[in-house]
Order: structure tokens, then C-alpha cells, then sequence
């Protein structure tokens, strides 16, 4: 068994698991089925369905309390690509977005945010 403390490891998991290849389709049909309206604070912005979209982050959670979405995976994805990064945070050209998964990879929701979150 792969030790999954080694970063290999780690990512060799969630690739097999929530493949980026997977994560940016669900991402461009979303876009593409709200002709690139997303709500940011209460405004609308339009993020194209062919903009860059870049995975930050992959992550598996797992509760041991019913809380929440339960046992699930995350993807934080920016749109329009990274265009910097200052002290360790990334700045999203057009805006971030996180894909929420179920425990069975079935996408759930999508929130959308300016600043990272």
C-alpha cells in the first residue's frame, strides 16, 4: 500500500478519483449551460466557457460527524487562468470557482468567488 503522506501518492489519488480532465468539462458545460453568467456578490460577470480554466487544488474530505455535504471531494479551479501570486495566494484572472463532488464523484454544486476562498 503507497504511503499517502508522499505527494505522489497524495495526487495519484485524486487524479484517479477527480480526474483535472473531468473537473474542467463539468466546469465548461456549467459556463457553457449559463452562456458565461456567473453571480459574483451580487453581480453578474461573464466568465467564457473557452477561457483558460486552471486546477489550484484538489481535495477528499471526510467526516466522522453527519455534517455538512458529508464524506466529499472539492476542486478549486480558476477561471481564466492564475495571473499572479503573492505570498502563496493565487489571483484568478476572471474568477475562482469550486466544484463540489459527492462521496460517489456525482458533481453537487458550484460556488463562484472573486478572491480565493
Amino acid at each position: 500500500m503507497a504511503d499517502c503522506t508522499d505527494a505522489d501518492s497524495t495526487r495519484d489519488l485524486l487524479e484517479t478519483a477527480l480526474p483535472e480532465g473531468r473537473i474542467v468539462s463539468d466546469l465548461r458545460a456549467i459556463l457553457a449551460e449559463a452562456e458565461g453568467a456567473v453571480e459574483l456578490d451580487g453581480l453578474t460577470i461573464h466568465a467564457s466557457p473557452d477561457a483558460t480554466i486552471e486546477v489550484i487544488a484538489r481535495s477528499a474530505h471526510s467526516y466522522e460527524l453527519p455534517i455538512g455535504f458529508g464524506d466529499h471531494f472539492r476542486a478549486l479551479v480558476a477561471i481564466g487562468g492564475v495571473v499572479r501570486i503573492e505570498h502563496g495566494v493565487p489571483t484568478a484572472q476572471t474568477c475562482f470557482a469550486t466544484l463540489w463532488y459527492s462521496a460517489e464523484r456525482r458533481l453537487m454544486t458550484v460556488d463562484f468567488s472573486k478572491d480565493m476562498p
